[in-house]
């Protein structure tokens, strides 16, 4: 359990509306090939605004997938709510490190599709973890792609491994229509939306570590953004 997410009074003061996304939530409920592109550390400077990788966020994320793991083993609704509450603290935590509003990131989350939301927490269990070219290995390593691939496998859906494929794959989306767990992309390179202007998690190129942080303006109207459920 987790009393410290039940217990503040702002997050109790929210559970009602947890409780009334439940019922949103259970309606939706599980090889590597080619590796992506390797990106020079000159690009990422110039594509990517201050980062973070944090393992609070991590150990967070990790919590509530965990937490959600419990629930489909017991069917305990009470322990879904905990789920809801564990995913909202997370999104608190990586908000607080980007600097953005807790509120937006927060809704942004809560409102997206059940499976994105997993996908997304996936992705941010590995906070921390080097890049490693043509590596997907919780806890070890990952390209750009290879997280994508993890992140969408932990919430039960095989996608193809290279990040053109992915994206070619996946259903256009406009940038003011893209939501939480969309992919982003460049060129050689795949990311996943965490449903606030430009921001993202990713693994980005060799001697980086996966990250939370924002695409910058100059790449910004540049970007594809797809939805790999449409």
């Amino acid at each position: 359990m987790i009393p410290s997410v039940m217990t503040s009074s702002r997050r109790s003061s929210s559970l009602a509306r947890r409780f009334a996304l439940v019922a949103l939530a259970v309606a939706s409920a599980a090889p590597l090939a080619t590796a992506a592109t390797v990106i020079s550390t000159s690009d990422v400077a110039e594509a990517f605004r201050p980062r973070s990788s944090s393992e609070e966020v991590a150990a967070s994320a990790a919590r509530a997938l965990e937490i959600l793991d419990e629930w489909r083993s017991d069917g305990d609704p009470a322990r879904y709510v905990e789920f809801l509450a564990a995913r909202d603290l997370t999104a608190e935590q990586a908000a607080t490190e980007l600097d953005v509003d807790t509120t937006d990131l927060v809704l942004a989350w809560a409102t997206t599709h059940p499976t994105k939301q997993v996908a997304l927490l996936g992705a941010l269990t590995q906070l921390g973890v080097p890049y490693r070219s043509r590596m997907s290995q919780e806890g070890v390593g990952f390209d750009c792609s290879g997280l994508t691939t993890f992140a969408w496998a932990r919430a039960g859906v095989e996608i193809t491994r290279s990040s053109g494929d992915q994206v070619r794959a996946a259903a256009k989306v406009d940038r003011g229509d893209a939501v939480a767990g969309d992919f982003v992309y460049y060129p050689g390179h795949v990311m996943m939306y965490l449903g606030v202007p430009n921001a993202v998690v990713h693994s980005p190129n060799s001697g980086n570590l996966v990250e939370i942080t924002f695409v910058s303006d100059r790449r910004a109207d540049t970007v594809v953004y797809a939805d790999p459920l449409g």
